[in-house]
């Protein structure tokens, strides 16, 4: 039994260093941080909280109760051996031409031999888990730019409406001379020519060339009043503009029609993986388009391995993925895409690709094994995107289809300027590049500005050189390069990006930008930092009952193998419970299991030892809020059984758990007195995290922390139920 203590108090010990570092704001986000506040010199952050379905301002839709479309009634074969492509088609059809509804798959496995497209709004495509109902496309002759399932609507330009004034970085509104041809609701684009002393500005002579002298749209909007009583006519925009439109470049509205909404995805896994050397055929094909489209989803969708016999060499993805393509307010969220067979050159191996588009959002992804697996791409026209919570690995440039040779890679900004884009909590093990890119790419250039990096884990690295101002703001883990000696890289990008907590990532408040800037937008409060055990009580209140619920059940025989992984949000409830209930049976837990570990780590000796000086730090805090001592664990979980010292000392105060001549009792003062004040530690823990719902390695040689910490709650919740303490 003595393994449970090691390995409750191994789950403790991930949070030791939070109680030698203070949280912290940055400089550019105080607690009092609105949409325009700069510091001295011009630096800034956008307010990126507009990505998303419906800017976020409204919850993604639940799954459809209106009309439903079953594919197999459609003749669709769920066993997959035979091709279902038409009778799929046939049901989107038949929900286009009803106005809209659910295109249902039942729990099956669907071969499609052929393509599929939506071109209606209101129509979503359904499974019921991406485990259960799974589609496996296996054209690949003549998919070169296209995908195997498309939602796309038709956008056409209207007639220029010229700006009568400069447009400004951040404003809500633009100005015209004429507006009687715009009314609220209308979906717009702002956009200017790409003239040369635009390309000269930013130091891109010679290299941007493909779109020199041609109109772009910049950014997609709606219409969200207009006031043609002031002279110039103001017309108010949905979301601000994220840079300069300037009547040098000829900037301009443009009337949009065209879009399809209200579209989307949900609860399927899907594959497209056919023989490997077949894949490096083509390039640029992508297993799903979204493209012309605004306030559209895709959900819960997971890539697999393909089934066909071919030599598919348990790949999941031909090339690339998910695309989101001159569209705006869409949100990707809780994908996993993964294993794309060709990796080469030519924008192939994207798992996640954005162009053109606005206000894209990107949530608690993976992407992992693709080329980039997180990507903006090809032309001007994408700002405001985010990408929170996702997690990048395993990025690889293959050389050929004949050799497993190539050279890593990370994701980033591609091509021609991102701006205001944000990347924000993810975990980066490959990385993220915001760079000159110079003549790749038929002449990418410089590839962002104004992009800001938040709260960056993980063992990549991250590249930022961006025009102008980018920013990283909290990072832990990747390694980071900024310095504008780091040519060609860095050409044409002073001054240096913007840099703030390097290796202080996990103090940083708040946890995600995008979280508190919509929280704010919307008019609720942001993310404060806790500094007392009641704001502690209304940040972990249920986690205990979510914690039970997923591991109590488990069977305490059987250990979770080393790798597993403790949601950090149960982690800081575990230590802040103990230390703001110092007379709570959990708390007498933890302190039993100090003196128990002591005895292990005198077993374990080096191996071990080198490991435990924030251990021990923890621990300590967790005692410094009580001076009572219990002998037995076992009373608090219920269990039978006597925990000693190798020598068979009980572990109190007075033993010497270690053997090593100093008492227990001693030892304990000795790191109390390293550890200062307990509520120190109730800051600490409280603080660094307090909204995320990332995870953290376990460590311990054990690695069965989860199911101690059940099994302490189980304890906990039979001591309710009984009434006693």
């Amino acid at each position: 039994m003595r393994v449970w203590t090691w390995c409750m108090a191994a789950a403790l010990c991930l949070l030791g260093t939070a109680a030698t570092a203070e949280p912290f704001r940055s400089a550019l986000y105080p607690e009092d941080w609105h949409p325009g506040f700069s510091v001295t010199g011009g630096a800034f952050l956008h307010d990126f909280s507009y990505a998303g379905y419906k800017n976020g301002e409204a919850p993604l839709p639940a799954p459809s109760v209106g009309t439903v479309f079953d594919v197999t009634l459609y003749g669709a074969d769920a066993t997959g051996a035979s091709d279902a492509t038409t009778a799929i088609q046939s049901a989107i059809d038949a929900a286009q031409a009803a106005g809209g509804g659910m295109v249902r798959f039942p729990a099956g496995l669907y071969r499609c031999d052929g393509t599929l497209l939506v071109t209606h709004s209101n129509v979503v495509l359904q499974g019921v888990g991406s485990e259960q109902s799974r589609i496996y496309f296996t054209q690949w002759n003549g998919m070169a730019d296209r995908a195997h399932l498309t939602f796309r609507g038709s956008v056409t330009q209207g007639a220029e409406v010229p700006l009568a004034a400069d447009g400004q970085n951040g404003a809500s509104f633009v100005e015209v001379a004429d507006s009687s041809g715009l009314t609220p609701g209308d979906d717009i684009a702002v956009g200017w020519v790409i003239t040369p002393d635009f390309v000269a500005e930013h130091n891109m002579t010679g290299t941007w060339q493909v779109s020199v002298n041609q109109w772009r749209p910049m950014f997609r909007r709606k219409v969200a009043a207009v006031d043609g009583s002031v002279t110039p006519h103001r017309v108010t925009l949905d979301v601000p503009l994220r840079y300069p439109a300037k009547l040098r470049d000829s900037a301009s509205i443009r009337r949009e029609t065209g879009y399809i909404s209200e579209c989307g995805i949900s609860d399927l896994g899907l594959s497209n993986a056919v023989a490997y050397l077949d894949a490096w055929n083509l390039e640029r094909e992508h297993l799903l388009l979204f493209e012309s489209v605004k306030d559209c989803w895709a959900l819960r969708l997971k890539s697999f391995a393909s089934p066909l016999a071919a030599d598919t060499r348990a790949y999941h993805l031909q090339n690339s993925g998910l695309h989101v393509l001159n569209g705006k307010r869409v949100t990707v969220a809780d994908c996993r895409l993964e294993k794309a067979q060709n990796r080469g050159s030519g924008g192939c191996g994207y798992l996640y690709e954005v162009g053109t588009s606005n206000e894209v959002l990107f949530r608690d992804c993976d992407g992992i094994d693709g080329r980039h697996n997180f990507i903006q791409n090809w032309d001007f026209g994408t700002s405001g995107c985010v990408f929170l919570r996702c997690h990048s690995a395993g990025g690889r440039n293959i050389l050929s289809a004949t050799s497993s040779l190539g050279v890593g890679t990370t994701s980033e900004y591609h091509h021609e300027l991102a701006m205001a884009c944000l990347v924000d909590s993810c975990t980066l093990d490959d990385g993220w590049s915001a760079i000159n890119r110079g003549t790749e790419s038929t002449g990418a250039g410089i590839t962002a500005t104004q992009c800001a990096v938040w709260n960056a884990h993980g063992t990549g690295m991250i590249r930022s050189m961006q025009y102008g101002l980018g920013y990283v703001i909290g990072t832990e883990g990747p390694s980071l390069y900024t310095s504008l000696l780091l040519l060609p890289l860095s050409e044409g990008t002073a001054p240096e990006d913007w840099v703030e907590g390097q290796g202080q990532g996990r103090f940083l408040c708040p946890h995600s930008l995008y979280d508190d800037q919509l929280a704010r937008r919307l008019g609720g409060t942001g993310e404060t930092q806790c500094r007392d055990c009641a704001c502690y009580s209304d940040l972990f209140d249920g986690e205990w009952t979510a914690f039970a619920d997923q591991w109590g059940s488990q069977d305490p025989n059987v250990p979770i193998m080393p790798g597993s992984v403790v949601p950090e949000r149960w982690t800081l409830a575990l230590v802040s419970e103990c230390l703001c209930h110092p007379d709570g049976i959990n708390h007498d837990a933890v302190e039993n299991a100090y003196f128990a570990n002591l005895s292990l780590l005198w077993l374990e000796k080096s191996a071990v030892r080198t490991q435990t000086g924030p251990f021990v730090h923890v621990l300590a805090a967790l005692l410094a809020v009580s001076a009572e001592l219990r002998s037995q664990l076992a009373a608090n979980f219920g269990l039978t059984g006597n925990y000693q010292s190798m020598t068979g000392e009980p572990l109190s105060a007075a033993g010497d758990a270690d053997g090593d001549g100093h008492s227990n009792g001693e030892e304990y003062e000795s790191v109390r007195r390293a550890g200062g004040d307990a509520q120190d530690y109730v800051t600490a823990a409280l603080s660094p995290r307090i909204t995320g719902d990332g995870v953290l390695p376990v460590a311990g040689i054990p690695a069965i922390a989860l199911l101690a910490g059940a099994l302490l709650l189980a304890g906990r919740r039979k001591r309710t139920t009984d009434g006693h303490r």
